[in-house]
């Protein structure tokens, strides 16, 4: 996600981690196809439970545009929690990645075709077929809007994954994967916000 907001704030006490060198994999992956999975996961995201609140006027609006650049949704995030680990790449489909270090939670958001369960399911069956992930749960959910997503909840090597998969427009969608280190993180008030922001 991009904007001219989003800067580094707090650079000099940002650290590395690997949930960003997990999301660089996860926005590269791309395919069609995936795997059966009983769907557990239902009901709406809520505001979360976790974490720091989203301040009303840091929040950066973005939209999400065709390979043509043309808009067919938008999402939003608050600027100075979050601070850019990537820059859009509008030939890979990448509409940008976003890391809060203190809380060792990452997202990255990318362009998804087609029905929203299909990506999902197949980048879940990737990274448990490829990298010893294992899926936990997945499952239909909405979103403050209305969206439908398509959730899928995975765990391996000390971190949690959750991929959100929606259709917004003319068959073209959004995914999110958000990483952390604690399986809590998928309460994130930060999170949730992200997602029902989204439409």
């Amino acid at each position: 996600m991009h904007h001219a907001t989003m800067t580094n704030r707090k650079r000099g006490r940002r650290r590395a981690w690997p949930a960003v060198a997990l999301l660089a994999v996860l926005a590269t992956l791309s395919g069609c196809g995936g795997a059966e999975q009983q769907d557990e996961l239902q009901g709406k995201f809520g505001a979360g439970s976790v974490g720091a609140e989203p301040v009303p006027e840091n929040i950066v609006t973005v939209s999400f545009t065709t390979s043509g650049g043309a808009a067919y949704g938008q999402g939003s995030f608050d600027g100075v929690y979050f601070t850019a680990t990537a820059a859009p790449d509008p030939a890979a489909g990448l509409f940008g990645a976003l890391a809060n270090a203190g809380d060792q939670i990452a997202l990255s958001v990318v362009r998804i075709a087609g029905r929203p369960d299909t990506p999902c399911r197949y980048r879940a069956a990737l990274m448990a077929r490829d990298e010893g992930f294992d899926i936990d749960a997945s499952g239909d959910r909405s979103n403050a809007a209305g969206i439908e997503f398509h959730q899928v909840n995975l765990h391996g090597h000390g971190q949690f994954v959750s991929l959100y998969c929606a259709t917004l427009a003319n068959n073209a969608g959004v995914q999110v994967a958000a990483v952390n280190g604690n399986a809590a993180f998928r309460n994130s008030r930060q999170l949730h916000f992200v997602l029902n922001s989204i439409r």
